[in-house]
């Protein structure tokens, strides 16, 4: 686990720096906006972050989030019930079938929600 530490390190500092790169063009572009003469409102109702859904991306987050956690317990559990060491290959696999799994049991929430709210 001590070889990821490197990659998890670089991939967070990547997204901080991309994240921030986002936040000053959008605000940039709410100037520029204001200077060709739409109101604070109208420039403040735009949506920079693109097409959202009807249900909350935290939700499908936090649906990943907890295949992940429940992939290295899986990995965890398997190494004490077995007597042979898995590799780290067998847990990475895991992980991204178990958050791919979530990402579909999210589409299908989020449909659900989605035919909720049309029917309102």
């Amino acid at each position: 686990m001590e070889e990821f530490a490197p990659v998890l390190v670089t991939a967070t500092i990547f997204y901080f720096v991309a994240y921030i790169v986002r936040l000053s063009y959008e605000h940039k572009i709410r100037l520029k906006l204001l200077e060709k003469g739409l109101s604070e409102e109208q420039t403040k109702a735009l949506n920079f972050t693109g097409f959202t859904s009807g249900s909350p991306a935290s939700l499908k987050w936090g649906i990943v989030s907890t295949a992940l956690g429940a992939g290295l317990f899986l990995r965890i559990i398997l190494n004490r019930m077995i007597d042979i060491e898995l590799r780290d290959e067998f847990t990475l696999g895991l992980m991204l079938l178990l958050a791919g799994l979530s990402l579909i049991v999210y589409y299908f929430i989020d449909k659900k929600l989605n035919n909720q709210n049309e029917e309102r």
